[in-house]
């Protein structure tokens, strides 16, 4: 998946071959090219590298598929320019990261939960089909929500409606409101689900304005 922008607005463009969809853009006079998942494919010279963790997984046991999460050693942080986690600040994870990198910069966010009224009396069952599900349902609970079951699903599960019809009826039988990550809504929207609902979220970064001047600074 490839995010295009310009001056004038954005375009979204999906494709399997990311140099075929940067043609695509530069033929539709995009000036900057947004990939995600991009930091390992080195068939293309980047500008600017940025990577995420999260500080409850961070690099789990710093091991590479398929003995643990990394797509490759550690020691390629080396050419990231810029590093966000979500979460507390965590010095031990910078040093070790600074080992690699020491020009690195780094930022920190956290998840604002912006619907947490409309859920506050009710029995929540959680639904997530995402990478790390746990991240959700601890981020439900620590605003104070009282989640009766959580359901796993794979990450990018496309979801059936034979699926939701027996989530449905369970959730029905125990009184529970089902509640989903708003990723995973979108991909069942089109069953029109009035019983299901999703949980809005707001992604907040600490010093934005300065992640923003480094980033724009690919620009002078």
């Amino acid at each position: 998946m490839f995010i295009f922008s310009k001056p004038s607005g954005y375009n979204l463009i999906v494709g399997k071959n990311r140099i075929v969809a940067i043609h695509e853009a530069i033929e539709k006079n995009f000036d900057t090219v947004v990939l995600d998942d991009g930091f390992q494919d080195y068939k293309i010279k980047k500008d600017f590298n940025i990577l995420c963790f999260n500080d409850r997984q961070l690099i789990g046991n710093g091991f590479v598929m398929p003995s643990g999460p990394l797509r490759e050693s550690f020691s390629s942080i080396k050419n990231a320019d810029m590093v966000v986690i979500n979460g507390n600040k965590n010095e031990k994870f910078e040093n070790k990261v600074k080992k690699f990198n020491e020009k690195v910069s780094f930022y920190y966010s956290y998840y604002k939960l912006m619907n947490t009224e409309k859920f506050k009396d009710k029995n929540i069952m959680a639904v997530a089909g995402i990478g790390n599900p746990e991240n959700f349902f601890t981020l439900l609970k620590e605003n104070d929500l009282n989640v009766k079951e959580e359901i796993i699903y794979p990450d990018h599960h496309q979801f059936k409606k034979s699926e939701l019809d027996i989530l449905i009826k369970k959730a029905k039988n125990k009184n529970y409101q089902i509640v989903m990550t708003e990723k995973d809504y979108l991909r069942i929207k089109k069953f029109n689900y009035k019983s299901i609902d999703y949980s809005k979220i707001e992604l907040v970064i600490d010093n934005k304005k300065n992640l923003m001047n480094s980033i724009n600074k690919i620009y002078d």
